[in-house]
């Protein structure tokens, strides 16, 4: 096994001679063995290391395990240390699950410990994490990114157990009388991929095909392949395409040299575009890419809004994907957009329809009627909506009453939110305050998922 492991470690280039490195050691079965490896490792190569255990304070026996870290690096004699943390206050106040907030949190610690002088932090991901998270992105719906799993270094991070399944780490400690704690929170279904851990995958091995997990490990580094080989293709066509203002912050688009592109290919180009332009790829969706392809296809769309104060435009030739002031994105998004899930929006400027399209989640407004910022919400005291050519409000509770919608049902619409004036009974009607008219110049579409 030890062979394997520097075999590993040599093929992926994933250690150099006298380099630092910060060990994340939670006390289990995965990173006990990866310590003691990289123990024996360092009897043939010099490197220095140290050992991190972050205690989350979730589990009563979390400064069991701490100790018994501390114990295994003293006998070793490594360099320890301890930090501990309040996980689950941390989520609340970032407003993320424990998992993802436990996860900053450990990463933030080997970076600061490890120092801005270089090194590498060493993580102990087997085969069974990347078929976990293979069919966790798979089940929640991914790109080819996603199934690509995990790779065995990514920056300054290697991960040198990913050539073993977690069988043969279990092995390994049992035949070296090498003790380990055992998260009781792994056995239990509180996390999604606990689920994945306990049930599915031992059900796909015992029932569907022996040796599933190197199965997915190996599908998942293919993938790996093609994904490194189309990064570099959409890299090359985007320079064809498209030309980079870095003073403005802008991708000029070529209209016909784009357009000549699979289709493929031009979602991978503007994904890479506004990734690019917004600094992350939280929050690009499909749709925000599918908003930018319309203005390369249809007549009439001026402009879209994006996250991270993005905005592209139709310009002649070309299509403009920029980065603006924040005052020049309208108010209108920015709350649809951070704080309502399921909802998309476009404002563009052309001479109105003689008719304006009526579909049941898809709705016009007249932008420059909005007075304050657009809010997505549900029932309030007060709320109303005007009626009869805006000429006359209606309260929200007669609007119900009258349309005979149940009072258990109420609570549970969703409204769309000038202050107290109803824009939009989702899925329902729209207030004639904000209708369009012939002297509109602006308008905002806004469309609800699951509509048409």
């Amino acid at each position: 096994m030890y062979r394997k492991f520097v075999e590993f470690i040599k093929k992926n280039e994933l250690l150099k001679q006298n380099e630092k490195i910060v060990v994340g050691v939670s006390g289990g079965a995965d990173s006990v063995c990866l310590l003691l490896l990289l123990c024996k490792l360092q009897e043939e190569m010099s490197f220095d290391m140290t050992v991190v255990h972050i205690n989350h304070g979730i589990r009563k026996e979390a400064a069991l395990d701490a100790a018994f870290v501390e114990n295994l690096c003293r006998e070793k004699n490594i360099p320890f240390v301890l930090e501990s943390f309040s996980i689950n206050e941390l989520a609340k106040e970032w407003n993320m699950s424990s998992e993802e907030a436990g996860r900053k949190v450990r990463y933030e610690t080997f970076h600061k410990i490890l120092g801005k002088e270089g090194g590498k932090i060493v993580v102990a991901h087997n085969q069974n994490d990347v078929a976990e998270t293979v069919l966790f992105h798979l089940f929640r719906g991914t790109g080819s990114v996603g199934l690509t799993g995990i790779r065995p270094k990514n920056g300054n991070i290697i991960r040198p157990l990913l050539c073993f399944q977690r069988n043969e780490i279990e092995k390994y400690l049992e035949e070296k009388q090498q003790t380990y704690c055992i998260d009781k929170t792994n056995l239990t279904d509180d996390y999604t991929r606990n689920k994945i851990r306990n049930h599915i995958l031992p059900y796909a091995e015992e029932n569907i095909v022996k040796g599933c997990v190197g199965h997915i490990y190996n599908t998942a580094g293919l993938l790996k392949e093609q994904e490194d080989y189309l990064e570099e293709e959409t890299l090359r066509n985007l320079r064809e395409v498209a030309s980079m203002d870095d003073v403005n912050g802008s991708y000029k688009i070529n209209r016909a040299g784009f357009s000549s592109l699979h289709i493929f290919m031009r979602k991978r180009v503007l994904y890479k575009i506004l990734e690019s332009l917004a600094g992350s790829k939280k929050d690009i969706t499909a749709k925000h890419v599918e908003g930018v392809l319309d203005l390369f296809e249809k007549e009439g769309m001026k402009y879209i809004c994006l996250p991270y104060n993005l905005q592209a435009k139709s310009v002649y030739d070309c299509v403009l994907v920029e980065k603006v002031a924040a005052k020049s994105v309208p108010d209108v998004g920015e709350s649809i957009l951070e704080e309502a899930k399921g909802f998309t929006f476009r404002i563009f400027s052309d001479k109105m329809p003689d008719t304006v399209p009526e579909k049941q989640y898809t709705k016009w407004f007249d932008c420059d009627k909005i007075e304050g910022t657009l809010k997505v919400r549900t029932w309030q005291e007060g709320d109303f909506l005007t009626v009869q050519n805006g000429q006359h409000k209606k309260s929200l509770q007669r609007y119900f009453i009258d349309e005979k919608i149940p009072q258990d049902k109420r609570k549970e619409m969703l409204l769309l939110a000038d202050g107290s004036h109803i824009l939009w009974v989702v899925g329902k009607r729209i207030s004639d305050g904000y209708k369009i008219t012939k002297d509109t110049k602006n308008v905002l579409e806004i469309q609800y998922d699951g509509g048409v």
